[in-house]
């Protein structure tokens, strides 16, 4: 019985520094052709979504928030599929998420501006940029969705675009 606590203590002091990993695969047994993998740090903010661990259930949640960027205000709360092979209609591809240590998670403010097109900027940093022209049409540039321009001056692509490297 003191073992279990012990682990059970464990694992939530720890819960800090666990990632959630998702793991893009082409086969619906995900069991071959491993193409990508990505680690997100829990409970940050990458652009319109967080992922949280709820300490006392065990349950992660995908947390979907408006698309300005800020995760300031919730639209919508999944709970994750760990561990199982799922098909991501985002991705039109099957993945597998899990926790484990962070290693290297995915930056949530990647540095967009290196983007010189609107194709670079769409496939860049795994969709966490968006292609923005001002009003005056003189710029068109690449931006973090957390961190978009203002809106009276400015025009960006608003499309789920999530690739993995």
């Amino acid at each position: 019985m003191k073992v279990y606590a012990f682990i059970a203590a464990l694992s939530v002091a720890s819960a800090a520094e666990m990632c959630l990993n998702n793991t893009l695969y082409t086969d619906k047994m995900c069991t071959q052709k491993k193409s990508g993998e990505r680690q997100y740090a829990l409970d940050l903010c990458y652009a319109t979504e967080k992922f949280h661990l709820d300490n006392e259930s065990g349950v992660v949640w995908e947390l979907h928030y408006e698309a300005a960027g800020s995760c300031a205000s919730l639209t919508k709360k999944e709970k994750m599929s760990m561990n199982n092979c799922t098909y991501d209609v985002y991705i039109d591809g099957y993945t597998k998420n899990h926790l484990e240590p962070c290693v290297s998670p995915v930056d949530p403010f990647p540095p967009c501006d290196s983007a010189s097109n609107r194709t670079a900027c769409k496939s860049h940093f795994g969709g966490f940029c968006s292609w923005c022209e001002s009003s005056d049409g003189a710029h068109q540039l690449c931006f973090n969705k957390a961190h978009l321009p203002d809106t009276k001056t400015w025009s960006c692509h608003k499309t789920i675009d999530t690739e993995f490297v």
